[in-house]
């Protein structure tokens, strides 16, 4: 009999989910929000939405018995085998109604502590997980005082995030009066029911100082599945602004072994027994420390650039993880490195941005893609810090990976008469195993 699988909103990855369980042979629905869609729809997605055994839209997703009344409305149709959600504002909603439906999915309780960023620090504090320190604040005249208390540079950001939206590192009292009236103006923008599960408040975080990265895992019950560990390569004009990827991250065995521990002992830590895991961390100077869990696989450009480097699809176990199915994960030291970098302007341009790009891909097979947003097409200056566009490079091994990658952006600057932002710490000796084991 088809397994009927069903998605619950969704970010910028969901037309691909949607398909890659079309491929797989499932019967596939779609429950829509009306008020708030964090995805572009386009003529190929309307396409492809034709092709799902259903699409119900509601008035928005966060609302449990919505979600339960639409997941009951499918469920009598054809029954139900396995449910997700690849946004983070529905998801504690969803798993509400999956525990009424009898539908496996990760623990509402874990996952409210997981979406609530200073619940979480509390909750590894009191589990002797060093964290960073933490202030929910309501008014700007607290949020001075907790991060005079913390001490400058300091993070802030939304309670319960959304992507990186509203979140800058602000290095004093001046910096974080602009900074706050910042983040009200965008937070106030955004629908009532999004703004209300930002979280009340802001947050003030202890900067983490150190190299970014990401572990992409999965529980369930007893089995636990490792898929990749990612590096997340920071902006040095702006450390919240992510311009680049590299798989796997630029960490020693040792390192990663670490990284991969502490992971598992936050998800204990905040109750995980299943689910599928895109854990943000910084690899300081004491080692691992966490900036978020995201109950759900890696978003963005991530799954395209892992199934480059892997040749197949994250989302694949994400379904056989749900049905109860053997999951196909590990890291093969014989894929080498793929990295992904965006093309970001450092200052404005003086006019149209002109590159050869037959050339530079002829004279090199394994930049594995280069997309340019419309954007750099225009025919007069561009802004500081606009998006070019991006691309894909593969090599061997991380530290070959992280100069060619350099020296591409060094010739799209050479070419353009332009200047690029580059990544802030980048570098690792070239003699150092770049492999995780």
């Amino acid at each position: 009999m088809m397994k009927h699988l069903v998605f619950v909103d969704g970010n910028g990855q969901i037309f691909n989910a949607l398909k890659a369980a079309l491929d797989c042979g499932y019967r596939v629905s779609f429950v829509q929000s009306a008020e708030f869609q964090y995805y572009e729809q386009s003529a190929q997605s309307a396409a492809l939405l034709q092709q799902l055994n259903a699409v119900i839209v509601l008035p928005r997703t966060t609302d449990a018995e919505l979600v339960y009344g639409a997941l009951r409305t499918l469920h009598l149709s054809h029954p139900v085998d396995a449910v997700f959600s690849l946004l983070d504002l529905p998801i504690v909603a969803v798993s509400h109604a999956c525990h009424r439906m009898g539908v496996r999915f990760a623990d509402a309780a874990a996952l409210a502590r997981a979406r609530d960023k200073h619940t979480m620090r509390e909750t590894l504090h009191a589990s002797g997980i060093p964290s960073a320190r933490s202030a929910r604040v309501t008014d700007l005249d607290a949020a001075l005082s907790a991060a005079r208390e913390i001490g400058y540079p300091v993070i802030l950001k939304p309670v319960s995030g959304l992507a990186s939206i509203a979140a800058t590192c602000v290095v004093d009292d001046a910096h974080l009066r602009r900074a706050w009236e910042s983040a009200e103006a965008r937070i106030s923008a955004f629908p009532e029911d999004v703004r209300r599960n930002l979280g009340g408040g802001l947050l003030i975080e202890e900067r983490l100082s150190g190299r970014m990265f990401s572990v992409e895992l999965a529980r369930r019950g007893s089995e636990q599945f490792l898929f990749m560990l990612s590096g997340r390569d920071r902006n040095a004009f702006d450390e919240t602004d992510v311009l680049g990827i590299t798989m796997p991250a630029l960490l020693d065995p040792q390192q990663s072994r670490e990284a991969v521990a502490y992971a598992n002992s936050v998800l204990d830590a905040l109750g995980f027994e299943f689910g599928f895991f895109h854990i943000e961390m910084m690899w300081t100077k004491n080692g691992p420390r966490l900036i978020e869990v995201n109950p759900r696989p890696m978003g963005g450009n991530m799954p395209k650039l892992y199934e480059q480097l892997t040749g197949k699809s994250i989302f694949p176990a994400l379904f056989a993880l749900h049905l109860d199915e053997p999951v196909d994960h590990g890291i093969d030291p014989n894929w080498g490195v793929v990295a992904s970098w965006r093309m970001r302007t450092a200052a404005p341009t003086l006019g149209p941005v002109k590159v050869d790009w037959r050339t530079l891909l002829n004279n090199d097979p394994d930049i594995v893609n280069v997309t340019w947003d419309p954007l750099a097409a225009t025919d007069g200056a561009i802004q500081d810090q606009a998006l070019l566009g991006r691309f894909q490079i593969r090599r061997r091994d991380g530290a070959t990976a992280v100069a060619d990658a350099r020296r591409l952006l060094a010739e799209v600057e050479r070419q353009a008469g332009i200047e690029l932002c580059y990544p802030s710490d980048r570098f690792l000796p070239a003699d150092r195993p770049l492999t995780p084991a």
